[in-house]
């Protein structure tokens, strides 16, 4: 389960995980698919988690054993001591919860996601579980193994899983496997990452839009973005998102922050007409800054000078709305 503030559409969130029916499995069994390999230093316990893929990964001998416990030793030491002039984004873990549903009981951690080292002011809140930590390194594993093939993960004790210290432990070490893996070449383009992240939350909203809830699908559609810009997802997918907050803004006739929206995502769309966006982003701003009485002469020459030179039709393109309930 991924959280992000109260949700109304939170089954639509529930049923985005990218391994769909492991929650239980992970949170009652999760010993029973991984390889503990336990390395302490400092007072430091630390697992890596593999899949049944890794478990015949080159431990034939036991020289290849103490290289690969050097190996993953040197990590952590890595995780701990990135320079601080080289981050550029901050992950803390600021509490735990424990949530009881039904027989089903796990733990919540709420983390802060922040640039650095910038005064930021406008910091991402959202909470994970467990199992949805281990989704993300599982799904890192598959998608670029090279890059953290002997980065430790955070192990699952056999025994006292909800004791407040364990727990505040673990949340230390989250905070060090987030910091470290964000700032590994390609992690932060990996699928498994922009899932844990923030696609759940985008899907969401536009399951919110498609029934009309257009509340939940614009506090949904903000922090996906909030998390978007902060995690230096691409252009193209951040002015997606900003294309369906105007939508969604329109809908509940909130023409300011529609028309911010959209100005946003112009500024991001560069006026490509190669862009499927472009067209109808700049017909729903026309006539928001209409409805607003502010100056819309300007783009509407430039809209019809785009329209001149690709002979397109502006009428006959899909709206924006069409556009963002499509995306996902």
């Amino acid at each position: 389960m991924f959280s992000g503030g109260n949700s109304i559409c939170q089954a639509s969130v529930e049923d985005t995980n990218e391994f769909p029916g492991t929650d239980l499995l992970l949170e009652d069994n999760f010993e029973s698919e991984i390889v503990t390999r336990r390395f302490q230093e400092g007072g430091l316990s630390f697992t890596s988690a593999a899949s049944d893929s890794y478990r015949e990964d080159n431990y034939a001998d036991d020289d290849s054993e103490s290289d690969n416990r050097s190996q993953c030793l040197s990590e952590v030491d890595s995780i701990m001591s990135l320079p601080p002039n080289d981050l550029i984004v901050k992950f803390d873990v600021l509490q735990h919860r424990v949530v009881q549903k039904g027989k089903k009981k796990y733990v919540l951690y709420t983390i802060i996601v922040m640039e650095v080292p910038k005064l930021d002011t406008d910091q991402a809140i959202i909470e994970r579980r467990y199992s949805d930590f281990h989704n993300l390194h599982r799904g890192l594993r598959k998608e670029i193994p090279a890059a953290i093939k002997n980065v430790p993960f955070p192990k699952k004790e056999f025994f006292g899983n909800y004791d407040n210290e364990l727990l505040e432990r673990r949340g230390r070490k989250f905070e060090k496997y987030l910091r470290y893996i964000f700032h590994q070449q390609g992690v932060r383009h990996c699928q498994a990452f922009k899932e844990f992240f923030y696609l759940h939350h985008l899907r969401a909203a536009t399951e919110c839009l498609r029934s009309e809830d257009y509340t939940e699908s614009q506090e949904q559609f903000r922090i996906g973005l909030q998390l978007q810009k902060k995690l230096q997802d691409s252009s193209y997918e951040v002015a997606s998102t900003l294309c369906a907050l105007v939508e969604v803004c329109r809908a509940q006739q909130k023409f300011v922050d529609a028309e911010q929206y959209a100005s946003q995502a112009l500024e991001i769309v560069q006026y490509n007409v190669d862009n499927v966006y472009l067209l109808p982003l700049m017909k729903s701003t026309i006539d928001l800054r209409i409805k607003l009485k502010l100056d819309f002469a300007w783009l509407h020459d430039k809209l019809r000078q785009i329209e001149s030179k690709t002979r397109f039709d502006v009428d006959s393109q899909v709206t924006l709305r069409e556009l963002a309930v499509r995306k996902y």
